[in-house]
């Protein structure tokens, strides 16, 4: 059992000392530097940074609708046909079309009820919004930054409360050993003040992974790689108490809460949806208007004229009238039979282009009642809004009320666990003393550093929880980031 024992005290005592040698290697950090990491890195805000950026470049005229939309449209077409037609005057044979087509229209609406702007104040508004909802966004991180550092400084605290315990109780284990060398102790006490150290031991070693965690949970929020990175941190787990007036923490926050604020745009945005919805009862016009061209080719067996219609060419014969003898010698061979249509293939060429406009007018006269429905729901789209918005500012006055009021309780609680810490201490030192003249016993020592324990972790947990008040009170009013 000694063995086990010193084994395990060894173990303690050179991972504490690791831990302090290389304390001073680890770098530190400030809250502000925290603060800065977290709005540089965090993840929630980058990602609602891409959605503000989103919200932004969407913010214009010509998202609107205020500007023509101009476009280009070209195409093609060929097409074989082997046509022998019950038309004498088509033409037979082998026919292949081509063409190519082009056009560049441009449509523009003139006039629609004045959609235009109030899409465009549309646009306003969601950028606000989005900048709003941004802003939310940021305070979070910020509050819960706070948090994840000041944890961090409580379970260190801890920690060190922990080691505290455990050192007592690794004295003790020494001073009944030597008394039971010595005849002046038993078996029994020793045993039992072993099992005291075991159990401080397990405490101390779970309470390292709490501290552990929490640093992690810290890098998490600064948007740090590596989770496990450790720090000296250089604010320590205090803070002085500021007196604050319920009613200037209310008009801050009727003034300059971003979740009430954000609130306040949805309202106006549901009242431009009334506006945009009866447009619809407005006329629309568009103006369209462009320049297009086609260029064509056909290919066919053209016929070619008639015994009765041809002239020898100049050059080539006499210019009277010809024989169809003569004639089939001159174009169509010994083989062609008198009144046989003679073809000849060729290809023609043609084009059309020029510009066009059409003015088209839309005058809305009966569409089923669907407007007029449109407009309603716009409507109450907009009160159900203004009954959320009522309940938004009351939520957010109740929450203040029970944060400023719990803020003052543990203000409250801080003073009063700093007194019973101190007065735990002195009875812990009085206390071994007492042990070790023995005036008490082991039982009511263990009893004396149980309660010790308890106000130390009051007292600590009393100061986190009045930061954690603090950080709502700023968030509700819209004061953290400044």
């Amino acid at each position: 059992m000694y063995k086990h024992l010193l084994y395990i005290g060894c173990l303690l005592m050179a991972h504490i000392g690791v831990a302090q040698s290389t304390q001073n290697s680890v770098p530190t950090l400030s809250m502000s530097e925290a603060i800065s990491k977290s709005l540089k890195n965090n993840y929630d805000i980058l990602i609602e940074q891409k959605r503000q950026e989103d919200a932004e470049q969407l913010n214009s005229w010509g998202q609107a609708g205020r500007y023509p939309t101009v476009a280009f449209q070209g195409g093609g077409q060929s097409n074989y046909i082997d046509n022998k037609p019950a038309n004498p005057f088509a033409l037979a044979g082998n026919n292949i079309s081509n063409s190519i087509n082009a056009a560049l229209n441009a449509e523009w609406t003139l006039f629609n009820g004045f959609r235009v702007n109030i899409s465009k104040e549309q646009l306003e508004k969601m950028e606000a919004q989005s900048n709003q909802q941004a802003q939310m966004v940021i305070e979070s991180a910020v509050e819960q930054t706070i948090l994840a550092y000041y944890n961090v400084q409580l379970q260190e605290e801890n920690l060190k409360v922990f080691k505290t315990v455990l050192d007592l109780s690794k004295d003790r284990v020494e001073l009944v050993r030597l008394q039971r060398e010595l005849g002046s102790g038993t078996t029994f006490d020793v045993s039992q003040e072993e099992t005291t150290f075991y159990n401080d031991s397990s405490n101390f070693v779970n309470q390292e992974l709490v501290v552990a965690n929490a640093y992690r949970d810290l890098n998490l929020l600064m948007g740090e790689k590596q989770l496990n990175q450790t720090y000296q941190l250089t604010d320590k787990l205090s803070y002085k108490p500021q007196d604050y007036a319920y009613e200037d923490l209310l008009e801050r926050m009727q003034s300059q809460n971003s979740n009430l604020q954000r609130q306040y745009t949805t309202l106006a945005l549901r009242q431009l949806e009334i506006r945009a919805q009866k447009t619809l009862r407005s006329p629309d016009v568009r103006l369209n208007a462009g320049y297009s061209g086609t260029q064509n080719w056909f290919t066919a067996d053209f016929p070619i004229r008639t015994e009765s219609e041809v002239q020898i060419p100049a050059g080539v014969g006499p210019t009277d009238p010809v024989t169809w003898a003569d004639f089939v010698n001159l174009f169509g061979g010994s083989d062609v039979e008198e009144g046989e249509t003679l073809t000849e293939r060729q290809t023609n060429a043609g084009y059309s282009y020029g510009p066009f406009a059409q003015l088209n007018i839309n005058i809305p006269i009966y569409t089923g009642g669907r407007n007029r429905r449109a407009i309603q729901s716009a409507r109450l789209a907009y009160e159900q809004e203004q009954v959320n918005t009522t309940k938004v500012l009351q939520t957010l006055m109740n929450e203040l009320n029970k944060t400023y009021e719990q803020y003052l309780n543990r203000r409250e609680l801080v003073e009063l666990t700093e007194k019973s810490v101190a007065a735990a201490d002195i009875n812990l030192r009085l206390s071994k003393e007492q042990l070790e003249q023995g005036t008490i016993n082991s039982f009511d020592y263990r009893q004396v550093q149980t309660r010790y324990l308890n106000a130390a972790f009051r007292h600590l947990s009393a100061q986190y929880d009045l930061i954690q008040s603090n950080a709502a009170l700023l968030r509700l009013t819209g004061g953290i980031v400044d």
